[in-house]
């Protein structure tokens, strides 16, 4: 009886070493698959922002078009260079906040760069990760035709 208890527990002892290498291995298979999936969630977040970026880009040069434009035209229509309409300050004042929201974007995306290169993805809950999730390219394109009609 002795024997049979010794050899069951050898066997019990070298089950226990099999499932202990294989808990390892799939731990190791499962922080393979957890960085795997943390890195495609940052490429995704560089896509959204880089299209982000275009779509401001394009407001600013919009805007500066705009701009030029009503400057040419008010120096025509005044004879001298004055004051600007409340119409030009205002799209004045919206190139400005365009052009932070463009510099802004830039820097998001030079921050995701830096991180997926060097492999040290970290996926918290940050006010950028939110705010990407809920990004609509409607309201940029929606902005930019009231931007043109304010234009012409």
């Amino acid at each position: 009886m002795r024997n049979i208890c010794v050899k069951r527990e050898e066997t019990f002892v070298k089950e226990k070493d099999l499932l202990q290498q294989e808990i390892a291995r799939r731990e190791e298979d499962i922080k393979k698959l957890n960085l795997s999936l943390q890195i495609e969630t940052q490429e995704e977040h560089i896509i959204i922002l880089k299209k982000k970026t275009k779509l401001l880009q394009n407001r600013v040069n919009t805007l500066n078009e705009t701009v030029e434009v009503l400057r040419r035209k008010s120096a025509v229509t005044l004879g001298v260079r004055g004051e600007p309409s409340h119409q030009l300050k205002q799209l004045i004042e919206k190139e400005a906040q365009l052009e932070q929201e463009y510099d802004e974007t830039q820097k998001d995306l030079n921050n995701h760069d830096k991180l997926l290169s060097g492999h040290q993805v970290n996926m918290t809950d940050s006010p950028t990760t939110r705010g990407l999730s809920t990004l609509s390219t409607d309201k940029f394109e929606n902005e930019e035709v009231t931007v043109r009609k304010h234009s012409k």
